[in-house]
């Protein structure tokens, strides 16, 4: 069992070290500067806590200095509580610092406590100094507050959360009713939500039933036991429509699929790997629940458990429900943890258990007041209680929602509570009933502690059929103070926004704004002037399906002159950031943007960027009618273009017939370029690039001229569906620091190019894949001394391999899919003394193992996969004493006895 992490203990003692009276004390007795450097090691161990409770599982190592760090924290506080009470029963450090001389009791006590501290600083010196023997990093411990529910089982089954089981229902009647059955034991797992399977089968009332409830054993042989038993199995789990309408109602609210497809398609990606088991879909839904970023999503679906879970490995699925548990806060899982003392079926008395909690120091008790009202976790709240407006002197209410009925309380409460500060969400917006008259009693000009408004209406059918204009007249009386920092709005359904947003001026109504955010606004076609704002740093626009210019007003004053990051999404109608029309003489410029991302702006043609100098990242995908760029000098150091096929910089009007114009990049400072699905550009011309490290070009097809000179630092190359001239004119220009060689669909490529050569020093890494035509490799690939890693693939003409690969005494991977055509026994690999990774895929030739695997001996890894001939493992496969990774499969002809061995 892993140790509980003393998170609290440990901020404890540094709160006690960082008090006044700990630090008179300290110096009265002569100990200060260890108090000192006591707290800062504290300090420094308490940063690697969050990492080393997630190693402790794996390591026992780790293990270990936990249950010591305890040990020694533990120490730490008993001390300091002593030298309270020592102060407490000498009256106060002043009388104990005169009697110190007077007393031979206090000369021992000064020697005895002395040493203590002494004593544990050496522990925790020794301590610290075994984070970096341990791998432990630094990481933020930030206190969370997550919403959870305790499984507890009822007979009340909500019908909006069930899913369709009739064929389990009609399959169990048919059972139970049929009279000709004369089997004594019938098994029929229904795969449920824990704890609904039994109110469920109940409810129908039938003769008699056998139901297994409530059952967490996860040991294979006795169910394996049981099955052999029971003589009867038949597949459970939900079908695939299923599995998403279970997963979707728990994951999403109502109507948000639409507002983030990108979620939705991870998440069917997360339902396919669960298996249909009902259980595990309702936990990561509860897990994903409320969480809009892809982060977490994307956490989830590469989760190393899901994935063997989806490979048909179902002992991961206590795994997979443990990440629920990991998704505690850190004093969550001690609270969680601490339970494991109680005895099983033990009935534990809740107060009880809370005191124990506290006792522990894994909650502490607070009081937050009558003015404070921190609601902001409560997502699923449906409306606010009348009369929550009498309490004036409120000053959090981060949340406030706008219920449907006549008993919830409407949006004019908040009239009277203009000490509210901070950050104020208000949901629900489409509920509001008298337009006008409820958004002006609102009163939000006069609540001038307020820095951050979140205005959203919901995206439901029903509420965006409600927008429109009883959305423009809600939003006329929601005009916010002038001290407004952040504005964010969410879901408005009106063409164009209030006067006072609009009209010009809106830097003198709203000047200290430095955060907008719009998302969702269907309807709305023009924009305020956000261009004028003198201190806006951040601008996000989302899901604008009606906008066709950031800017329709002509403006003398700069654009957007504090701008540091602006992204827009999902804009298919934006034509171009401003009108031509009524722009000045000279195109606006962003002075201080540092950050530009633009997606899925389909009707975007140009975009002038070369009077941003600071611009240092550019994003561009899926903008495919973006035919001119012009990039700022120096070009960003992160610039990533995707798919868009009708870009060139610079556009030049060429002579019919047009020839593709190039691409030139020019920047000197540039360490990173990607250059992708880029279908018709045919010239590339990269000037000197000194600090350029990883050069990435993919699907250029057409790209046959390519100007690049000397680039000393590049060690990265990836090429992928380009000519091979492209290639072997790279293999010249590089110098002797290029480490890794990727290539992969080109398609001319008949040999490995002899310029490869000049990097036998330094290549470490050699990547071939999917390269149709490569029919040889070179016999001087051996004298590629450097290599570590070297896969060859899916190459169809290639038929052998050099015997003088075997002087690659430094490989330590080898990846080999002979479905290339390779058809002889790579006899050569037993002179691969250093290889510790090795994988061959799709081999028919061959019977049995090649012998010389026998002289690998640090062999650790070993993939076989599609041996359709493989019919027997030789018995000089236990020789291989370093393996700990053996993967067998698909090989049909393959009977295997040995232990330990599994075929998936």
């Amino acid at each position: 069992m892993a140790e509980q992490i003393p998170f609290n203990i440990i901020a404890d003692v540094l709160t006690k070290l960082g008090s006044s009276a700990i630090q008179q004390i300290g110096s009265a007795f002569g100990v200060a500067k260890e108090l000192t450097k006591l707290t800062e090691k504290l300090d420094a161990i308490r940063g690697v806590l969050l990492d080393a409770e997630e190693k402790q599982e794996k390591s026992h190592a780790v293990k270990t200095w936990v249950r010591r760090l305890k040990d020694v924290v533990y120490d730490a506080d008993d001390l300091l509580d002593d030298f309270a009470t020592h102060q407490l029963q000498r009256g106060g450090v002043a009388r104990q610092v005169s009697d110190f001389f007077s007393s031979s009791n206090q000369l021992v006590y000064r020697f005895k406590m002395s040493s203590r501290v002494k004593n544990i600083k050496e522990e925790v010196d020794e301590i610290v100094k075994e984070i970096d023997l341990l791998k432990l990093v630094q990481g933020n411990i930030v206190h969370r507050e997550v919403e959870s529910s305790w499984r507890e089982t009822h007979s009340f089954v909500l019908t909006s959360e069930m899913v369709e089981r009739d064929e389990d229902k009609e399959e169990i009647i048919k059972l139970l009713v049929s009279s000709g059955n004369e089997k004594i034991f019938l098994l029929l797992p229904l795969l449920e939500l824990g704890g609904w399977a039994r109110p469920l089968l109940l409810s129908w009332q039938q003769r008699y039933l056998l139901v297994l409830d409530d059952v967490w054993n996860d040991d294979f042989q006795n169910w394996d036991r049981l099955r052999t038993l029971l003589m009867v199995g038949a597949k459970g789990s939900l079908k695939e429509n299923q599995s998403w309408n279970l997963f979707s109602k728990i994951a999403f609210e109502e109507g948000q699929e639409r507002m983030y497809p990108r979620l939705v398609g991870i998440g069917k990606e997360i339902v396919n790997m669960c298996n249909g088991v009902p259980l595990i879909i309702k936990t990561l839904g509860a897990i994903l629940r409320f969480k809009t970023e892809e982060r977490p999503w994307l956490s989830i679906r590469n989760n190393e458990n899901l994935l063997l879970l989806e490979g048909g490995n179902n002992d991961r699925a206590l795994s997979v429900l443990k990440l629920s548990y990991d998704d505690l806060s850190f004093h969550l899982k001690q609270c969680f943890a601490y339970c494991a003392i109680f005895p099983k079926d033990y009935e534990i008395e809740k107060k009880l258990l809370v005191q124990l909690w506290m006792a522990q120091g894994y909650i502490q008790a607070s009081y937050v007041g009558d003015r404070h009202l921190e609601n902001d976790r409560c997502e699923s709240l449906s409306y606010m209680p009348c009369g929550i407006g009498r309490l004036t002197l409120l000053e959090s209410l981060p949340l406030f929602v706008i219920g449907t009925g006549s008993k919830v309380g409407r949006l004019s409460e908040l009239k009277r509570l203009n000490n509210l500060r901070g950050k104020l969400w208000i949901k629900k917006l489409e509920n509001v009933r008298d337009a006008n008259v409820e958004s002006e009693e609102a009163n939000l000009g006069e609540k001038q502690y307020i820095e951050s408004l979140e205005l959203e209406w919901s995206y439901g059918e029903e509420a965006q059929a409600q927008s429109g204009e009883d959305a423009e007249s809600v939003m006329v009386g929601l005009r916010p103070h002038r001290n407004l920092k952040e504005f964010f709005i969410t879901g408005y359904g009106g063409r164009g926004f209030p006067s006072w947003m609009m009209n010009g001026g809106l830097s003198c109504r709203l000047p200290n704004l430095s955060t907008i955010n719009l998302k969702s606004c269907l309807g709305c076609q023009i924009l305020p002037p956000f261009v004028e704002l003198p201190h806006l740093k951040s601008l996000k626009l989302q899901c604008l399906e009606k906008v066709e210019y950031m800017d329709h007003c002509s403006s003398e004053g700069p654009f957007f002159p504090s701008l540091e990051y602006l992204e827009l999404e999902r804009m298919p109608k934006l034509k171009e950031l401003w009108r031509r029309d009524l722009s000045p003489t000279h195109p606006p410029s962003f002075p201080c943007l540092l950050e530009l991302t633009l997606t899925n702006c389909d009707k975007l043609a140009s975009l002038e960027l070369h009077s941003s100098p600071l611009l240092s990242k550019l994003e561009i995908k899926e903008c495919h009618k973006l035919t001119s760029l012009r990039l700022p000098s120096p070009i960003p150091s992160q610039l990533n273009i995707r798919a868009c096929p009708r870009l060139f910089s610079p556009p030049s009007p060429p002579p019919p017939p047009p020839p593709p114009p190039p691409l030139f990049i020019t920047d000197r400072s540039l360490n990173r370029k990607n250059i992708r699905y880029c279908g018709d550009l045919a010239s590339l011309e990269l000037h000197s690039s000194p600090l350029l490290s990883s050069l990435d070009i993919r699907n250029c097809p057409q790209l046959t001229s390519l100007l690049f000179p000397p680039s000393p630092c590049l060690e990265k190359l990836y090429l992928c569906k380009v000519k091979e001239v492209v290639l072997r004119e790279l293999m010249l220009a590089t110098a002797s620091s290029l480490e890794s060689v990727s290539v992969e669909s080109i398609d001319d490529l008949m040999s490995l190019p002899d310029e490869l050569r000049q990097h036998v020093s330094t290549l470490q890494t050699l990547k071939i894949w999917d390269c149709s035509r490569l029919a040889t490799i070179p016999r001087w690939i051996g004298n590629l001394t450097s290599l570590t890693e070297l896969g060859i693939g899916y190459c169809p003409e290639l038929t052998s391999l050099a015997q003088e690969m075997r002087s690659l005494t430094n490989l330590r991977s080898l990846s080999i899919d002979y479905s290339c055509g390779l058809a002889s026994s790579p006899n050569w690999i037993g002179g691969l003394t250093s290889l510790t990774d090795l994988e061959i895929c799709s081999y028919s030739q061959l019977t049995s193992l090649p012998k010389e695997l026998r002289s690998l001996g640090i062999l650790k890894s070993l993939t076989i996969h599609d041996w359709s001939g493989l019919t027997t493992l030789p018995d000089w496969i236990g020789s291989l004493t370093s393996l700990t990774d053996l993967e067998i499969g698909p090989c049909p002809a393959l009977t295997i006895t040995a232990r330990g061995i599994v075929l998936f």
